[in-house]
């Protein structure tokens, strides 16, 4: 029978070369015949600049979590700045209103002037 790890070519028995020696001489009459080239780890280099990435992204969100306030990302704030239903003045509004354009030609909402609102009515 064939053993685990080997590399069976007719009647001859190869044991398995590792992927990053594997040369021309390990491959299969079958494999050379087909024009198979050798295999070899290819992305080393991306995992490497992946792997940098990461690291980079953990320094980012480290260094945000000490030197910011994360609550800016989920809480709404006003054109002061004050976070909604955290900072002092606003503690008691919890909620970010916008309130409607004042010309009648335009339909929305006034986005460079948000204000707080105690409820959400």
């Amino acid at each position: 029978g064939k053993k685990a790890g080997t590399l069976h070519d007719d009647d001859q028995t190869h044991e398995m070369p590792s992927l990053v020696q594997m040369g021309k001489d390990d491959l299969t009459a079958d494999e050379q015949e087909a024009g198979h080239r050798p295999h070899h780890c290819t992305d080393t280099l991306c995992l490497a600049i992946f792997l940098a990435a990461l690291v980079a992204l953990g320094g980012v969100i480290n260094y945000s979590q000490k030197n910011g306030d994360l609550r800016r990302l989920y809480h709404g704030f006003d054109f002061y700045g004050d976070l909604c239903g955290v900072d002092a003045t606003v503690e008691a509004k919890p909620y970010l209103y916008w309130c409607p354009v004042p010309t009648s030609a335009s339909v929305g909402a006034d986005r460079g002037a948000p204000i707080f609102a105690a409820s959400g009515a």
